[in-house]
């Protein structure tokens, strides 16, 4: 035999190995995969947003190859006189669509890779965070559940809220991050934590926000017994480090904020969040609530299982 034919052989037993000693990571990706794949088939799901989306992308593309490593301009809008979206829209996604595109030479099937890496990274990432409490058996059935949520579903082929998608997928490595700086404070981890807070900051703002606040209970409640204090700090350096990694997008926003006066000039209602709350009426003529009740009672369903089990448990004699 060949020393071709033995590396050959040796690759593809190492393969097979690791993939059996990994199945529940393979299992959670291929979900996380198969989410897409009806998009793969019946096309990417299509309305205002995508075109609005993609109003983006594409001279964000253009102004990379041209070799603008920080675009900050937009330059079709306007009847070609531009304006300063980019610098205040989070641009981690149009980075990403910007690469695929580069690799696949097309957009069509470097936005069906963006999103279908989006899905599995994030699936991954709950799995993770999962696999940090849970045994990998539990574990692989959170990161499939993640791929399957209606809401993270919704985020995709309805409302096309992508930078959000992206966002969801990124979120769960702070707390998988925030996790193992509370059980060991090792230098890699909160790198980790600043790395992961980083991407979301220059992903998507209002998950950030909200995501900022979860991470906050959930470390005060996953906090030692002991060394509280250190890890504390830990924590906190974690996300200072973040902060200052992400600073050139964060730092412009704060600074130029007051120039956004598209909502001064033309109010949209239909995003005033004082008439979008959760089960505020439960009439289609507002369509965002209607359909937001309708995927968090799909949500609670998702749940019930679980609590019929958790309970059931609790009442055995």
């Amino acid at each position: 035999m060949s020393s071709t034919a033995l590396n050959l052989s040796q690759t593809e037993s190492m393969t097979v190995g690791w993939l059996a000693g990994h199945k529940e990571i393979v299992i959670v990706i291929a979900v996380a995969v198969a989410a897409i794949v009806p998009a793969m088939v019946f096309g990417i799901p299509s309305n205002r947003d995508l075109s609005n989306h993609f109003r983006f992308a594409l001279p964000f593309y253009d102004a990379l190859v041209s070799g603008n490593v920080f675009p900050s301009w937009l330059q079709d809008s306007n009847g070609g006189y531009g304006d300063a979206s980019f610098r205040f829209y989070p641009p981690a996604l149009y980075y990403l669509l910007a690469l695929m595109r580069f690799l696949t030479r097309s957009w069509y099937v470097g936005t069906l890779a963006t999103f279908t890496l989006i899905n599995a990274i994030g699936a991954l990432g709950v799995y993770l965070w999962a696999r940090t409490i849970l045994p990998s058996r539990e574990a692989m059935w959170s990161g499939i559940f993640f791929s399957l949520m209606p809401y993270h579903l919704n985020q995709y082929y309805q409302a096309t809220m992508l930078a959000e998608f992206a966002a969801t997928s990124v979120l769960p490595f702070s707390f998988y991050f925030v996790e193992k700086v509370c059980e060991s404070r090792r230098t890699r981890d909160i790198a980790g934590l600043a790395l992961s807070y980083a991407m979301l900051l220059f992903t998507h703002l209002p998950l950030t926000v909200i995501g900022s606040l979860a991470l906050g209970i959930y470390a005060l409640l996953r906090l030692p017994k002991t060394h509280r204090l250190k890890t504390t700090v830990a924590l906190g350096m974690g996300i200072f480090l973040g902060l200052l990694a992400s600073a050139r997008f964060w730092t412009t926003v704060l600074a130029e904020q007051a120039s956004i006066r598209a909502d001064n000039i033309l109010p949209d209602p239909s995003v005033d969040y004082r008439i979008n709350f959760i089960f505020s009426t439960l009439s289609p003529e507002n369509l965002n609530v209607w359909w937001m009740n309708i995927l968090l009672a799909s949500t609670f369903a998702m749940l019930w299982p679980a609590l019929s089990l958790l309970w059931s448990s609790r009442t055995k004699p």
